[in-house]
């Protein structure tokens, strides 16, 4: 899925590929920031905010007020101050699924060559991914980070 697309990956035709060009994961791998948003937290500016915040120049990259934004919540539910270092990916950064939503529903089903003929509204309804093709959505998701939800 989104690394590079198979030979039959365009046919037939679909309405999706007009803005899932298949190679999501590799442009994110290579080029995007969110790749490397905990990178940002053990940066000389990174130790210098957490000594600044915490007194301690390496506490961001357990403290759940910092990784909520810079790795990848697998509880993102559970509210922020009952938050622990352990419910957190930090390997990959920001990865899909601090934007899409929790992939336990959705990831296995979404590698199928079906899963791009099912209808968004069935996906955001029956696997709970995030729609973010809804600009309130996509902006409430993106700002949350960004600018802050508190």
């Amino acid at each position: 899925c989104h690394r590079e697309p198979g030979p039959d990956a365009r046919k037939p035709p679909r309405s999706s590929d007009k803005f899932i060009l298949l190679r999501e994961y590799v442009y994110w791998d290579q080029h995007d920031l969110h790749r490397r948003a905990f990178d940002a937290l053990t940066s000389p500016l990174g130790q210098q905010m957490s000594k600044y915040l915490y007194d301690d120049p390496k506490a961001a990259t357990k403290a759940a007020a910092c990784l909520v934004c810079h790795a990848t919540d697998s509880a993102p539910t559970t509210p922020l101050a009952e938050k622990t270092a352990a419910q957190f990916s930090y390997e990959l950064g920001v990865n899909c699924q601090a934007c899409h939503g929790p992939s336990t529903p959705w990831l296995a089903e979404h590698f199928k060559l079906a899963w791009r003929d099912r209808p968004a509204a069935e996906k955001f309804k029956d696997f709970h991914l995030t729609d973010l093709r809804d600009p309130a959505v996509r902006a409430k998701t993106c700002a949350g980070c960004h600018v802050g939800n508190a």
